[in-house]
């Protein structure tokens, strides 16, 4: 496809005129329901690409069939500076999630050991107390994967 291989090369020219031509692109899903914004960042794509998927009208708010957010995809994949921005300019809520397991943006972000994003999630008063379907909480995680640092963050007083 065409399109994938313009968000795999940073051909922003390339991408632009294919969603011009065909806006139905907006609206594409894969098999687990990811629109093209949550593609690019399992592409691992430039932040340059995915600012233009932006601006050319991709949902940031989308959900896969899974609940998956695109902003649970940044964080997947890497991509915490992305993952920020979608939080800081989107308003994006790092403690709500949609996925059936109850699994929080800030429990993928201890799990990939991202420990700056947690640090900005704790500075904004992210829902530290959150538990998934398995009752765990994100501290719960921390511990679990003896990720000190950042369970200290989630839990100060070490209990």
């Amino acid at each position: 496809m065409q399109l994938l291989d313009a968000i795999r090369t940073d051909a922003l020219d390339v991408l632009a005129s294919h969603i011009q031509l065909d806006p139905s692109w907006l609206e594409y899903e894969d098999e687990q329901g990811a629109n093209l914004l949550s593609i690019a960042l399992k592409e691992r794509a430039s932040n340059e690409v995915l600012h233009q998927l932006i601006a050319l009208g991709l949902d940031v708010q989308h959900y896969d069939d899974e609940g998956v957010s695109v902003l649970e995809y940044a964080i997947t994949y890497g991509n915490t500076q992305f993952a920020q921005f979608l939080i800081d300019t989107y308003v994006i809520n790092p403690s709500v999630t949609m996925r059936r397991s109850g699994f929080t943006p800030l429990m993928a972000a201890v799990c990939y050991n991202h420990t700056e994003l947690v640090e900005h999630f704790v500075s904004l008063g992210v829902n530290m107390q959150a538990r998934d379907q398995s009752g765990f909480s994100a501290a719960d995680y921390a511990r679990r994967m003896h990720k000190k640092r950042i369970a200290k963050l989630l839990d100060p007083k070490g209990e």
